[in-house]
């Protein structure tokens, strides 16, 4: 659960952090692409002025003559080598191309490669002044001016067109007299300073007087529509669309692994037991596939013990019930009362043999099932086992009983009586009937667990049916060389009830030469007083 969750929480913290953090934000990478195209355009001509001036000269003077336009910019111009470690590994590459790079931030820049030279012209975006556009155009203006003031004014119109400037920003030389009415009273026009004319949001033309006062450049319309427009958008959708992306990535794998299994489930329920869950070893659902995978493994114990179960009893039922239909032949042709009377009584005995194996069954059924803590109460196992020994002593006199109690031990503990009642009285019988002469019965308990032993004298069960002995039904015949009655089931109880108290039995050799049972229970409600 914890898995989920934290995945959960990473598919919202990762588009936080790739918004967040420049070197991986997509937003900004995107942002950067379309802004180094529009600004190229807007600043083409400005490019090819400068760069045509730079290749008419050698190269070892271009830095000089950059610095030299640089203090008539009012942005920064600067001349860097291609191999320029501020440019990065992917802005040299773009450059070496020939594509436009920009560099977001607060000193953004835009730069260009100079034709097929190692260099690259750098042109700052983001001045710190609040008349940005009026520097952004003083290059622009100032570069024009130096054309046109070696030109004849009878060409000034011709000169300055987009095509013969390279620039994919409309510019041209007005007279001023044409001018919007707005713009020629603009008293700003004879200080050769920038005026604005929006024709609309984001789309705007830039007049600045021309050195003759008579004329005038205009620069635009400058259209940012688009490109604004995918900015907003990309502003907009990319936390959503990355958002999108993360919950795909988590929910992908869940519902792939919920399909698993929903199949996984089918399969049960349509008797496939043998089916598993199919999940990998990080996914998210693992600890529920590997609970369907234990609960199947449950189901084929539970079915394949039943099935077992089911054959043994009728095998166990078929003896009694046989001799119930002989004695009752045998009966109708009884030739007194007396002998009437014998036959009845043994199919008396019988149906008691049936009902003790009904018993049986019903207590190994009962203990079969969880525990529940309404049934467990904190108390002493030695006046059970005291009482369960009277019996015994009594049904069994002729054995010698032997019972140990560990100086100290702690027998307090939390238990359900009938069936503890149960399991100590099967255990003691099952010595009992295979003793030689004594049964030792030893109690011991500490702060966490009690242990009973039940060792006696007998011929002892072989090492590799120490494990089988718990199973319904088994008869040792073999092992046992007597016979001794019972129906198979008293062991298999044993262990339900230790296991039902969260505990163990095992069978050992014991050094008495027979079988030692030794049975584990935890003292469960010791820590829960003390709590």
């Amino acid at each position: 659960m914890f898995r989920l969750f934290a995945r959960f929480y990473l598919v919202i913290a990762l588009p936080l952090l790739f918004l967040f953090i420049p070197a991986i934000n997509p937003v900004r990478a995107l942002a950067q692409h379309w802004g180094a195209d529009f600004y190229s355009r807007e600043f083409s001509g400005v490019f090819y002025l400068v760069g045509q001036r730079l290749e008419e000269l050698p190269r070892d003077q271009w830095r000089d003559t950059v610095k030299d336009l640089d203090s008539h910019f009012g942005v920064r111009l600067a001349l860097v080598s291609l191999e320029d470690e501020e440019l990065g590994f992917f802005g040299r590459r773009r450059l070496a191309r020939g594509e436009p790079v920009l560099r977001l931030g607060g000193n953004a820049r835009l730069y260009e490669r100079i034709g097929d030279s190692p260099f690259a012209l750098s042109l700052g975006l983001a001045p710190d002044n609040e008349d940005v556009n009026q520097l952004l155009l003083n290059g622009p203006v100032y570069l024009l001016d130096q054309m046109l003031a070696k030109q004849p004014r009878s060409r000034w119109r011709e000169i300055v067109t987009p095509d013969n400037l390279h620039s994919e920003t409309p510019v041209a030389l007005l007279p001023v007299e044409t001018l919007p009415e707005k713009v020629r009273n603009n008293p700003r026009l004879a200080q050769r300073k920038l005026i604005e004319d929006k024709l609309a949001p984001n789309l705007t033309n830039l007049y600045v007087a021309s050195p003759d006062p008579q004329w005038a450049y205009r620069f635009g319309p400058v259209d940012e529509r688009l490109f604004q427009a995918r900015v907003d958008s990309l502003a907009r959708a990319a936390p959503a669309a990355l958002l999108a992306l993360g919950i795909l990535l988590l929910a992908w794998p869940l519902w792939r692994d919920i399909r698993e299994l929903r199949r996984t489930a089918t399969a049960f329920a349509e008797g496939d037991l043998d089916r598993r869950a199919r999940l990998g070893r990080r996914a998210a659902l693992a600890p529920l596939g590997e609970a369907f995978n234990r609960m199947g493994d449950s189901l084929r114990r539970l079915l394949k013990g039943q099935k077992a179960l089911t054959n043994a009893v009728s095998h166990e039922i078929k003896t009694p019930l046989a001799r119930i239909r002989f004695t009752t032949e045998l009966l109708r042709d009884a030739a007194d009362d007396e002998e009437r009377e014998r036959l009845l009584r043994g199919i008396d005995e019988e149906v008691g043999e049936i009902e003790t194996l009904v018993a049986d069954l019903l207590r190994h059924a009962r203990y079969d099932r969880s525990v529940s803590s309404e049934a467990l109460r904190p108390r002493d196992l030695r006046p059970l086992l005291n009482k369960a020994l009277a019996r015994c002593r009594e049904h069994y006199p002729a054995l010698r009983w032997e019972e140990t109690l560990a100086p100290g031990a702690e027998t307090v503990f939390e238990f359900e009586r009938r069936g503890m009642e149960t399991a100590l009285a099967n255990l003691l019988r099952n010595a009992a009937l295979h003793a030689a002469s004594v049964v030792r019965v030893t109690l011991d308990g500490s702060a966490e667990q009690v242990i009973l032993s039940v060792e006696d004298d007998g011929p002892g069960v072989p090492a590799e049916d120490r494990q089988r002995i718990f199973e319904p039904f088994l008869r040792l015949d073999e092992a046992r060389q007597r016979d001794t009655g019972g129906n198979g089931l008293g062991l298999a109880i044993v262990r339900q009830v230790a296991r039902w108290h969260g505990g163990e039995v095992v069978c050992e050799a014991s050094p008495l030469g027979g079988a030692r049972f030794v049975v584990t229970l935890p003292q469960r409600h010791r820590k829960e007083n003390q709590a």
